[in-house]
């Protein structure tokens, strides 16, 4: 008897705490529980999705647009080597135009620093947009609205400072020494600017680069 008790009663206590557990949580709110969710994850993950889509294409708009300044800045970098090379080495620049010209004092003159003062502005003034361009790329403020507008009209920045120089040059070498320095000066200046349609993509680079910077940052503020 004393066996048949034990087992009737640990019966009990298992039915007891069955209705229990059922009491706390029914069925139906355990159901519901989980169908809530299930729910809540399938909504989750869609987000989750669109989330990471717009991470992946930000990180291919940045090195997209890094690739962009790099080339831009590369391009400008070689034609201002070029430029200073014909000034520094004036006699390739008489050969190539296959000029007679053939005074030492002219020669000489050419290789004057100041000469090349007009080239390394130019290429300063690009590559400080290059910096500027490359900044906003990694961290986008509401500067690029600003930088997008200053690059555009990069070339008439660039045709402001160099016009009034060049002017001061020409001027300065006319009235220093005779006319075979002049035109020296003039057959080697046109000599480098051959190497300018090296840099005639850099500003539409610089461009596009700026407009993709801030279209991105329009799209992520709204």
């Amino acid at each position: 008897m004393n066996e048949v008790e034990r087992l009737f009663q640990e019966q009990q206590t298992a039915s007891d705490a069955k209705r229990n557990a059922e009491t706390e949580f029914p069925p139906s709110q355990t159901v519901l529980n989980r169908d809530e969710n299930m729910s809540k994850a399938e909504d989750f993950f869609p987000e989750q999705h669109a989330a990471s889509a717009a991470k992946r294409n930000t990180e291919k708009d940045i090195r997209s647009v890094q690739t962009m300044l790099n080339i831009g800045i590369l391009l400008k970098t070689i034609q201002t080597a070029l430029e200073i090379g014909m000034y520094r080495f004036p006699r390739i620049a008489l050969n190539i135009m296959r000029s007679s010209l053939d005074s030492p004092e002219a020669t000489e003159f050419m290789r004057k620093p100041l000469l090349l003062l007009p080239a390394l502005l130019s290429f300063c003034i690009v590559l400080l947009f290059y910096f500027l361009l490359n900044r906003q790329n990694r961290q986008t403020t509401e500067a690029c609205v600003p930088l997008l507008i200053l690059t555009v009209i990069l070339p008439l920045i660039t045709s402001v400072i160099s016009v009034p120089m060049n002017l001061f040059l020409t001027h300065w070498i006319s009235r220093t020494l005779q006319s075979e320095a002049m035109a020296a000066y003039s057959i080697v200046r046109s000599t480098a600017s051959m190497a300018s349609f090296l840099a005639a993509p850099v500003i539409p680079l610089f461009a596009a680069s700026a407009g993709i910077i801030r279209y991105r940052f329009k799209n992520s503020a709204q």
